[in-house]
């Protein structure tokens, strides 16, 4: 029986790249939504018999109307925010209007992708954490293709050094979705709404500062210097599994050094607050519920200590960092032939010897993409 020889190149080959394609169909259709969506105000019969009696019985306006003429028949560049308002585009003209006021979250009316696209805001509401980078993807694709002035960013000087920091100064666009239908209390979530894009009604009980989270970091390996970029972080400070050069000796070790490369890494405002249900949800004897947010990018500060305010997001499981670690003491992997302590052969007595102690280390959370004040749910959180 003869043996197939495999060389060394096939050995290195690198995993392909799974392309999640429902994903990219929603990334597609979104940016069309956001690209052609029109508001039309559908008027009344007694809007239109009174505008057509204005328009008879008005005659010393001839000039005003000339000015108008004018304003239609003047030619704006894309840049402009009359530009997209004559066509009535109503998200290209917020997104022009944020490249100006240099903020980066576009706020979406989720009736509006209701009325038009209903499958694909079933789909974003259904599996809102999945869509929600294909999400935010599609609006940095609508302004690379309208707005390309806005990444030509100055560099410094025309060496290879210098064009990853210009590439990390590119900003971060976000997707805040208001107007969902369907308000829920803390009670309601449970571990089924996991992903789910819904709204939640609580009061903010405290809040942190706002602090740097890092998004996408680019790491550099501590023994051959291989940069690996846009390694995800999951909630917590996560690095590089191991280093792709196949010739670099870190690969034999058990633990790898990595160096953060701070120009080259992504980060935005990150916000936490500490909620509870309102007084009117609580049932006759129980206790109130609570409940940790997250906030990020233009979100931050969007509420402060007594508000009763909206949240629109999902809800989501992160590790909670706190219990994995003792103070003073760095968590490291021992094997157990190492270990030198005697109870190690007596056995499995509890949960704790079962391994899956570290399993159980997770919370739920809710990461909010808006937040409005209860008094004023049904218009746009924009700043």
């Amino acid at each position: 029986m003869s043996e197939i020889q495999v060389s060394g190149p096939e050995l290195q080959r690198p995993p392909s790249v799974v392309v999640d394609q429902i994903a990219t169909y929603v990334q597609a259709t979104f940016q069309e939504f956001l690209e052609t969506f029109q508001l039309k105000e559908e008027k009344d019969e007694d809007d239109l018999i009174a505008s057509m009696m204005e328009d008879d019985s008005i005659t010393g306006e001839e000039s005003e109307s000339e000015s108008d003429e004018e304003k239609e028949g003047k030619e704006y560049s894309p840049s402009d925010e009359e530009y997209w308002a004559q066509k009535d585009l109503v998200y290209m003209q917020q997104i022009v209007n944020l490249i100006k006021t240099d903020h980066q979250t576009v706020y979406v009316d989720f009736g509006h992708l209701l009325a038009v696209k209903c499958s694909l805001a079933e789909q974003i509401e259904l599996e809102f954490y999945r869509f929600e980078p294909y999400l935010r993807r599609a609006v940095s694709q609508l302004v690379q293709l309208h707005f390309s002035h806005f990444f030509q960013l100055p560099s410094s000087s025309s060496d290879d050094s210098s064009q990853p920091s210009s590439v990390a100064k590119t900003p971060e666009f976000w997707v805040s979705f208001y107007n969902v239908a369907g308000l829920r209390s803390i009670r309601d979530l449970s571990c089924n709404l996991i992903g789910r894009l819904m709204s939640m009604q609580a009061t903010v009980t405290r809040t942190s500062e706002v602090r740097p989270e890092l998004l996408y970091g680019s790491f550099t390996c501590g023994e051959c210097g291989t940069r690996v970029k846009e390694v995800e972080q999951q909630f917590k400070y996560t690095e590089p599994t191991r280093c792709p050069n196949g010739t670099c000796s870190a690969g034999t070790k058990v633990k790898t050094t990595w160096h953060l490369d701070l120009p080259t890494s992504r980060f935005c405002d990150w916000q936490k607050l500490h909620i509870q249900e309102n007084a009117a949800d609580i049932p006759s004897g129980s206790m109130p519920r609570s409940l940790d947010v997250i906030l990020r990018a233009d979100a931050v500060e969007a509420a402060k200590p007594g508000d009763r305010a909206v949240f629109t997001g999902c809800l989501i499981v992160v590790p909670d960092v706190g219990q994995l670690r003792v103070a003073g003491v760095l968590p490291q992997s021992v094997s157990s032939r190492e270990s030198s302590d005697p109870s190690a052969s007596e056995g499995v007595k509890g949960i704790k010897d079962l391994g899956t102690a570290r399993e159980l280390t997770y919370r739920l959370c809710f990461l909010a993409s808006s937040v409005q004040q209860a008094e004023s749910v049904s218009s746009s959180p924009s700043p």
